[in-house]
């Protein structure tokens, strides 16, 4: 129909593998995230004026499991959340932002990440698999998120 417009959740991600001590980016990934239902839950929540909390967290894991609308958690045996670093706003746009340092996830097979709202538990917004990375002390990993509404 002419004249509507559409709210749809669109995310993208990027994932810059750095060296560690030169600060040079060695790899970028870029993958398209999956909204899960929880996720669209959440939005929906929040519209009706429920209280919600928002995206605080960050998880990374080692799950190949293709995103799915239905879950609700990263999918790998070993997985890991920490605290976002960055939330940007811009308009009709959040630019989510998380850095693995020298100290995070090290010895880990790296293929799948995710954002929630909470340490624990809480809601999984969206969540993408991506190519191998294997986390090393050597390196850092910029994931940078682009969560737009189209």
């Amino acid at each position: 129909m002419k004249g509507i417009d559409k709210v749809r959740p669109s995310d993208n991600v990027k994932i810059e593998v750095k060296d560690a001590q030169t600060g040079k980016v060695i790899r970028t990934i870029r993958e398209h995230n999956l909204v899960v239902n929880a996720g669209k839950d959440l939005l929906r929540d929040f519209l009706y004026g429920d209280a919600v909390t928002g995206l605080t967290h960050f998880g990374v894991g080692n799950g190949t499991t293709a995103p799915a609308l239905a879950q609700t958690n990263l999918t790998g045996t070993s997985t890991y959340r920490f605290a976002i670093l960055s939330l940007i706003e811009t308009p009709q746009q959040l630019q989510v932002i998380h850095i693995l340092g020298t100290g995070d996830a090290n010895g880990e097979d790296l293929t799948e990440c995710g954002l929630f709202t909470a340490f624990t538990s809480g809601t999984m917004y969206a969540r993408a698999t991506h190519t191998l990375v294997a986390k090393t002390a050597a390196m850092t990993i910029t994931y940078t998120w682009n969560l737009k509404w189209e």
